[in-house]
């Protein structure tokens, strides 16, 4: 079931309390859609892992892992973690979404380049240094 797949955006109309509005993109580890959170009434991101990769134990892991890591940090450089849920054999993140365009139409603008590496600092740096599981 890949991103392209008509069966998968069929069946992936609704995942528990979220309305699928858009799938978005696929990477290496997963696919990211745009949907509609109709508890909180707030547009989220959520992203799940590729099918094809759910079978290895190692990849479910780390993917857990991501989404259990991201929920600890909270920094405005990171995109917060509201949910993670397994609904079949598959898991899925849900996130808050970053807009995609200004307020006037047009793209971001990705501002001076010195401002990337001081962000990312900033935002690494309220990582937990302890990474074991929590209790």
């Amino acid at each position: 079931m890949r991103l392209g797949d008509e069966n998968v955006r069929e069946k992936a109309q609704r995942i528990g309390p979220y309305e699928i509005r858009k799938w978005l993109g696929e990477g290496g580890m997963g696919e990211v859609c745009r949907a509609y959170d109709t508890r909180l009434d707030r547009e989220v991101a959520i992203k799940r892992i590729l099918v094809e990769k759910t079978s290895s134990p190692t990849v479910r892991q780390r993917f857990l892992r991501e989404a259990r890591s991201a929920a600890r940090l909270n920094h405005p450089s990171i995109v917060q973690v509201y949910d993670l849920m397994t609904e079949g054999q598959t898991d899925w993140i849900v996130m808050g979404r970053r807009g995609t365009r200004s307020r006037e139409g047009r793209p971001p603008s990705p501002g001076p380049s010195r401002r990337v590496p001081r962000t990312s600092t900033s935002a690494t740096s309220t990582a937990p240094t302890n990474t074991a599981p929590r209790p």
